[in-house]
């Protein structure tokens, strides 16, 4: 198994940690996604100061397998909210899951010319350049992506 982690202070002092993972492991992702989260948010405050200075983090997944398999959408985006009204308690901490494995069916209609890149989200062609970047016969799509 491959895991890769990168902590991140933004300019504004937002901060986010972002991981590579290749295989899917045997302990709890979601969970961890959790465990980071908090680590990142509890780390901003010394004794004292207050909950209104901080600010926001995030945990960012890409993952070279599906963790998510109902749904088709890339990427996968957790807030915390409430139940049945759907309201935001804050903007504090976002999760988001890349599952690139998910962007094959875009990589095959481009290749049979059923898709453009500019038809695609931002994200998702991240998420095709990380995933094929290397892989033979992906050139001509790579190398678009990378003039874009």
């Amino acid at each position: 198994m491959f895991r890769l982690d990168i902590h991140v202070t933004f300019n504004d002092g937002e901060q986010a940690d972002i991981e590579m993972q290749v295989n899917r492991s045997d302990d709890d992702l979601k969970a961890r996604s959790l465990l980071y989260a908090s680590r990142l948010f509890e780390s901003q405050l010394g004794k004292g100061e207050r909950f209104k200075d901080a600010k926001r983090v995030y945990v960012i997944f890409f993952l070279d397998f599906v963790l998510f398999p109902q749904s088709a959408k890339v990427p996968r985006r957790y807030v915390f909210m409430e139940e049945s009204e759907h309201d935001r308690l804050n903007e504090l901490i976002e999760v988001i899951y890349y599952e690139m494995p998910k962007t094959a069916d875009a990589v095959k209609k481009y290749f049979e010319g059923k898709e453009t890149l500019k038809t695609l989200p931002a994200e998702q062609k991240w998420c095709i350049y990380f995933k094929y970047r290397v892989e033979e016969g992906m050139e001509p799509l790579i190398d678009e992506l990378r003039r874009e």
